[in-house]
C-alpha cells in the first residue's frame, strides 16, 4: 500500500479555489481515504458519490492520478461494495 502523503492533495485543492469542507466530498479525499484504509468511511463516501451522480467524475480522477494496479484494486473494491 502506498503512503498517503503521495496522494494528499488538500493544498492543491484549496489553491485551485476549493474549501476544506469541499475537500471532504472530493475525489482527492476519496483516494486519500482509500490509501488510509478507512473502508467504513470510504463506503459512506462511495454511496454519496452515487447519490449525487458523481461516479464519472470519481472514476476519471482515479484513472488520471493513480497507478493502474491501484485503480484496478479500488475499482474492484467499489464493485464489491
Amino acid at each position: 500500500m502506498k503512503h498517503v502523503k503521495a496522494f494528499e492533495n488538500i493544498d492543491a485543492y484549496m489553491d485551485a479555489g476549493g474549501t476544506e469542507e469541499g475537500y471532504l466530498d472530493s475525489p482527492e479525499y476519496f483516494i486519500e481515504t482509500y490509501f488510509n484504509g478507512q473502508f467504513g468511511q470510504l463506503g459512506r463516501m462511495l454511496a454519496k458519490f452515487k447519490e449525487q451522480g458523481k461516479m464519472k467524475e470519481l472514476i476519471s480522477y482515479m484513472d488520471e492520478t493513480m497507478e493502474p494496479q491501484d485503480v484496478n484494486d479500488l475499482k474492484n473494491w467499489m464493485l464489491e461494495n
